[in-house]
């Protein structure tokens, strides 16, 4: 008999001659870290059982690599923001009398399978994955369930606005649905999301679990990437003196910010301008203050897109009540803000429609084709996609010779981020000007990013950056995304931007 200290509470972990504990498992993921507005985690305090919360740092994820290129999975600067953010999770789950248990160098099966030996699992709860490679993880767990006839895995959605179920059409049917963010908008028309009071946890009366076989301590990155860690590509905690922000991961951090930069600087009404708004005249988003900067906490759901909406909702009636409120026009600052998470919404449930096609060449709508593979009978325009490696290490590094496709570069790979804007131009850019399989662009960014997030980093590669490219008009080596240049006129007037991160 192994025993096992927990908040004032005894936990057997079993010998074979005892029977096992019986418990819940809350198998949190890297797209869920909070604990406020969390189904699963509601779920799962929502009897008497004792209650381990789980985290894999899966080396899948960490230390693999991208199938074309071979880049990190996850780089060093979304990796440090994720052991940000768990180990504010931790400490939230502290504060409530629980206990978040970290497994490392194993595969999630495995670690589940662990589990199975040591506990009797009555259910696992976690968030529903649109994905091939987080399903095909997800099924692995189910097997292993099944295979030690332990309880079910829970599946709930999340980490979108609105809810899966009260959508007014079939997401993984319906094309039509998700093909345009206007017509996308229309046919979500009048769907309200859920109250997020709704999935609040109630922690209380539950054992935690600590977990013999889990981690002593929250480990570094080095450790989690393994042979992936390169120190030279690590700026540790320290802000880049260039950057708008240094991202806190956490819950805590997030919501701190909204505070901020709702009611604290008043940013909603007096800055916000969205960040997909690229084509307005008279909006840029490229101020300091023109976009929220929530998407890497959205990205790792420390925040609640429902919370979020709701708290845009109260700061724009409080805002009507001063006596020096602007005028909200029909189309204001809310409204945009809202239409933002809405953007989310069709990359997600975009994505359960087009399945694998967003990890491939021709995209959802096989638009564009590997010249080699395209019959001689097709009526589908196509060119041969270069993989010149040297040209694509010119675009990571912000040195086309394009100012306006180079800062953002060097910005994304210094700080992990760039705005919407920038990652726009520089994917049209590497598509229509130089020509390069556009999937290594969109590997360099899943490596890269901070605010990444499977479904809408590749959705909006397929959906924003190849499908509007002129498919008739192959590289040819002349000029061909004029957006570039427009780009800097409407939103960089006085090269601010580029000066920043060129000073050549």
């Amino acid at each position: 008999l192994k025993l096992f200290w927990s908040h004032g509470v005894i936990l057997n972990v079993h010998t074979p001659e005892m029977s096992k504990p019986r418990i819940n498992v809350v198998w949190f993921k890297c797209t869920d870290l909070r604990t406020h507005d969390h189904a699963a985690l509601k779920a799962a305090h929502s009897d008497d059982l004792p209650v381990l919360h789980l985290y894999v740092f899966d080396p899948f994820w960490y230390e693999g690599k991208t199938r074309v290129c071979g880049f990190p999975k996850t780089g060093v600067l979304r990796t440090r923001f994720q052991l940000e953010c768990l180990t504010d999770l931790a400490s939230r789950l502290e504060d409530k009398g629980h206990h978040l248990n970290l497994r490392k160098n194993i595969s999630t099966a495995e670690c589940f399978r662990e589990i199975c030996n040591d506990y009797t699992i009555n259910a696992v709860f976690a968030f529903h994955e649109i994905c091939s490679e987080e399903l095909r993880i997800q099924r692995q767990v189910q097997g292993v369930l099944r295979e030690h006839g332990q309880g079910s895995l829970h599946l709930f959605w999340g980490y979108e606005l609105l809810h899966h179920d009260d959508l007014p059409f079939d997401p993984r049917k319906d094309r039509g649905a998700v093909k345009e963010i206007e017509v996308f908008l229309k046919r979500v028309e009048g769907i309200a999301p859920r109250p997020s009071a709704e999935q609040q946890p109630c922690f209380a009366g539950q054992t935690a679990v600590r977990w013999h076989r889990a981690c002593p301590e929250m480990p570094g990155v080095a450790e989690v990437m393994g042979d992936n860690y390169l120190a030279a590509d690590d700026p540790g905690e320290n802000k880049d003196p260039r950057a708008e922000l240094r991202w806190q991961g956490g819950e805590t951090a997030a919501l701190a910010w909204v505070q901020q930069y709702f009611w604290g600087m008043q940013s909603l009404s007096q800055h916000y301008v969205g960040a997909t708004v690229v084509r307005n005249l008279f909006r840029s988003p490229l101020g300091e203050k023109a976009t929220s900067k929530l998407s890497p906490w959205l990205a790792h759901g420390c925040i609640s897109p429902r919370f979020l909406y709701e708290e845009a909702l109260r700061y724009s009636l409080e805002y009507q009540k001063r006596d020096d409120a602007r005028d909200t026009q029909t189309y204001g600052y809310a409204h945009r803000f809202q239409r933002e998470l809405m953007w989310r919404d069709m990359c997600r449930f975009g994505s359960l429609e087009a399945g694998t096609s967003i990890f491939k060449i021709g995209g959802r709508d096989k638009v564009v084709r590997w010249k080699p593979e395209v019959p001689k009978n097709h009526n589908l325009p196509y060119w041969h996609w270069s993989s010149d490696r040297d040209l694509l290490q010119a675009w990571i590094d912000g040195r086309t010779g394009f100012p306006f496709i180079d800062c953002f570069m060097r910005e994304l790979k210094v700080t992990g981020y760039c705005k919407h804007v920038g990652r726009l131009c520089a994917g049209w850019f590497l598509i229509s000007d130089l020509g390069l399989d556009w999937r290594m662009g969109g590997e360099w960014f899943e490596s890269v990013l901070i605010d990444y997030e499977t479904t809408l980093n590749w959705f909006n590669w397929v959906y924003a950056c190849l499908e509007p490219v002129d498919l008739k008009k192959p590289p040819t080596g002349q000029q061909q995304c004029l957006e570039i240049l427009e780009g800097g006129i409407h939103h960089d007037p006085d090269a601010s931007n580029i000066k920043r991160w060129i000073p050549e």
